[in-house]
């Protein structure tokens, strides 16, 4: 691999998984030639037709998922958002879809579904059906943000069936038994 600032093939790979700030770094570059070091963090790979996504600030956690038409949305009716985006997560990584809190506080405006998740292998176009819970209709202009996707690592274990499993003091007490 050729160095970014000399220019030579002289560059060794590190793995690493640090966290810095809210970026993962997954790699670390290092030039025998001219001795530049640097880092570089997850890539998540995006088509977009439409209105392009976007993190509000450095510290938002959700990436803002935007209208691509005007739509009005009455009270009790449910439409379809078009994102007319498609994503290549991480491996190791899902899509969590999720209402902006703003839009479901203010306006009653929500996810029909509550959450929903893009697996890493999904390469499709992002679905985004809302419902009007409020008693207002509400004009969704193109450019807003609608929803937001969060990006969560996973873990898928390996499954063991057995017959019993270990006692807790919680045991089958179901909503409510731990109190309020």
């Amino acid at each position: 691999m050729k160095c970014k600032a000399c220019g030579i093939d002289s560059v060794t790979v590190s793995t690493i998984n640090k966290k810095i700030g809210n970026k993962v770094y997954k790699a670390q570059y290092n030039c025998r030639n001219c001795n530049l070091t640097w880092l570089e963090s997850e890539k998540m790979k995006i088509v977009c037709t439409g209105e392009k996504p976007s993190y509000a600030n450095k510290y938002a956690a959700g990436l803002d998922l935007r209208a691509n038409e005007d739509i009005l949305i009455k009270p009790g009716e449910i439409v379809d958002i078009k994102s007319q985006l498609a994503v290549e997560i991480p491996a190791g990584y899902f899509g969590m879809v999720v209402a902006r809190s703003g839009l479901s506080y203010k306006h009653q405006i929500k996810l029909i579904n509550d959450v929903g998740i893009i697996d890493e292998d999904y390469r499709g176009d992002i679905g985004i059906r809302l419902i009007n819970e409020g008693k207002a209709e509400y004009l969704i202009k193109k450019g807003d943000r609608v929803a937001q996707m969060i990006i969560i690592p996973y873990i898928q274990p390996d499954l063991v069936f057995v017959d019993e499993l270990s006692e807790t003091d919680r045991g089958t007490g179901g909503f409510g038994s731990t109190g309020r």
